[in-house]
């Protein structure tokens, strides 16, 4: 085997509670996570040299991209010489808070995992990821779970099958900022991940939808108000519930049924150039 294709889903957080600023500088959170059918495609195949190519003229394809990290983290880690070409073929919005390049490296791990042969179990592959960027420990199984620490403990749950939009601006927000934005004075009181994980229990798409929730929304939205009129137009316009993804700009909401999901998206891209029905994974 000298190449692989492997997807990449991106990711939503049902619920997204920051708890507390660690001596670190990291921060302590508790969400829920969800991957969808919104998927970036990467092609990796073994090469002379390394190099990454992408459909997507921002992103990075050096040692900044996520992917080449994880490239080298194996190389190093493994005493592997080979070097690799990685397609990346972006379907995830870029800067969205939708996991997009920490998708990116988690498959780029599991793939050179296969393709290496090198049978590491996913535990092993989740410490990987911790060194790449915490986002990616979620991504190497993807799914529904619940995410803690400071992004690393990872608990797999199940949860129903959900009918979404997914929106996003025409614009990125930086984790960073973000992160130095943050309202210590209201984050970390709501704790909607207990009740979010009750909710995914009973299967109750109502009630997961009513306990969305994420503690940038406090910041954020006084930074983009237009981010907040987008979860407005979701509620207005028939979705249960609806919530901004990570750090936006992304925001998505929960339909009871993919004909609503479709009608809400209809409205929506009369204003936005990206509003799309997709369903979890």
């Amino acid at each position: 085997m000298n190449k692989i294709t492997i997807e990449a889903p991106a990711k939503i957080n049902l619920t997204l509670d920051i708890l507390r600023k660690l001596p670190s500088g990291y921060h302590e959170i508790e969400s829920v996570k969800q991957s969808v059918q919104i998927k970036d495609i990467l092609t990796i195949r073994e090469s002379e040299n390394m190099r990454i190519r992408c459909n997507i003229p921002e992103v990075p394809l050096d040692s900044k991209n996520l992917v080449w990290k994880a490239v080298d983290l194996l190389k190093s880690r493994f005493g592997i010489e080979k070097n690799v070409e990685i397609d990346i073929k972006k379907n995830i919005p870029v800067g969205a808070g939708l996991g997009g390049g920490s998708s990116d490296a988690a498959a780029t791990l599991n793939g050179l995992n296969k393709l290496w042969g090198l049978c590491l179990e996913e535990q092993e592959l989740i410490g990987l990821a911790s060194e790449v960027g915490c986002g990616c420990c979620f991504c190497i199984s993807g799914g529904t779970a619940v995410v803690s620490g400071i992004g690393n403990e990872i608990k797999r749950i199940k949860t129903p099958e959900l009918n979404l939009v997914v929106a996003y601006l025409d614009f990125q927000v930086s984790t960073r900022d973000a992160y130095s934005s943050l309202d210590y004075s209201q984050i970390g009181k709501n704790r909607k991940t207990k009740r979010m994980i009750a909710a995914i229990e009973k299967e109750n798409v109502n009630e997961i939808a009513e306990n969305l929730h994420n503690d940038f929304e406090f910041s954020i939205f006084e930074m983009h108000p237009e981010i907040r009129e987008i979860k407005k137009a979701m509620l207005e316009n028939g979705a249960l519930g609806s919530v901004m993804s990570g750090s936006g700009s992304a925001v998505f909401g929960i339909a009871e049924s993919r004909k609503s999901a479709e009608r809400i998206c209809s409205i929506l891209r009369q204003k936005l150039n990206f509003a799309i029905a997709t369903s979890t994974c």
